[in-house]
């Protein structure tokens, strides 16, 4: 049995834990403890029969995933084919890159993000979203979307404070999945240095 590790848009394919913990330990995870315990609980559970996924925590509301595969390789677990019991996949293709999309074409948009222009920003994100299973215990990842609309400096930086804001409400679960803007399911239209009135009267 292998393990597939993901922290943010980080991600391996370990063949044993000495691999796992060499993959964990080039990663920012604080003062997180790649110790003998940590390795320990990693072993047995490398070993158990669960199928579903176990959480680190890092530090407040950011964790990274480890699951249980039988896939031999990268390529193979992200083609999406391992759902966990019937409970829908922690893996979900449309977070990962659209390998359809050029490699300019993806530049172009890449640089977008980039960009330093002061003001108002429109941008709808997609994400996996954790939601319990009522009276089972269990629980499953569903597409859910925001769209926000706020002042920042640049693309990236509206990303930034729509995960932190994401990050910090109560009700979405901390092992929520939110996307890369390398995907597609991040887009934005920057509105200008002053939010025009046409889109005040539209959304009002």
């Amino acid at each position: 049995m292998n393990l597939y590790i993901r922290f943010f848009q980080d991600e391996v394919l370990a063949h044993s834990v000495d691999e796992a913990v060499d993959f964990l330990s080039n990663l920012d995870l604080g003062d997180f403890k790649l110790d003998d315990d940590f390795r320990a609980g990693l072993e047995a559970f490398m070993t158990a029969e669960s199928a579903h996924p176990k959480w680190y925590k890092v530090r407040s509301n950011i964790y990274f995933t480890v699951i249980r595969t039988e896939k031999e390789t990268l390529e193979e677990f992200r083609a999406g084919r391992e759902p966990l019991q019937g409970e829908g996949s922690v893996l979900n293709k449309s977070l990962f890159d659209d390998n359809s999309e050029s490699p300019a074409r993806r530049k172009a948009r890449l640089n977008k993000f980039y960009d330093v222009q002061p003001g108002w920003y429109d941008m709808t994100l997609t994400f996996k979203r954790v939601l319990s299973i009522p009276g089972t215990g269990k629980f499953q990842y569903r597409d859910d979307s925001i769209r926000v609309c706020c002042t920042a400096k640049s693309g990236i930086d509206c990303y930034n404070r729509v995960i932190a804001y994401l990050r910090g409400r109560e009700d979405i679960d901390p092992r929520s999945q939110f996307p890369s803007v390398k995907g597609n399911n991040v887009v934005f239209t920057y509105l200008g240095e002053e939010l025009p009135a046409d889109y005040v009267s539209s959304h009002s």
